[in-house]
């Protein structure tokens, strides 16, 4: 993956409390606050027939409200999935 768009995605994400780790065929972002998880899934799910991702798994802790909301996804069209979380 392109590392201009990888820094550029680091970028929005990181005033949101998100950590990215990025592999070769698989995209995970953790963030520390629910209603920024919240933020996150509601941008993905709001057009699932045109969205920027594929195989989106959340992850939440039950009963521990210190660990991390994951998501973990393939990314299918980096410069859309850029452009919608930038948007907000």
């Amino acid at each position: 993956m392109d590392e201009k768009k990888l820094k550029k995605l680091e970028k929005i994400l990181e005033k949101r409390g998100c950590l990215m780790n990025h592999q070769i065929n698989v995209m995970e972002l953790n963030f520390e606050k629910e209603e920024d998880a919240e933020w996150f899934e509601n941008i993905v799910e709001v057009s699932p027939e045109h969205s920027a991702v594929s195989c989106l798994m959340s992850m939440k802790s039950l009963g521990n409200k210190r660990t991390r909301h994951k998501f973990v996804f393939n990314i299918t069209d980096m410069d859309n999935f850029i452009s919608l979380l930038d948007e907000e």
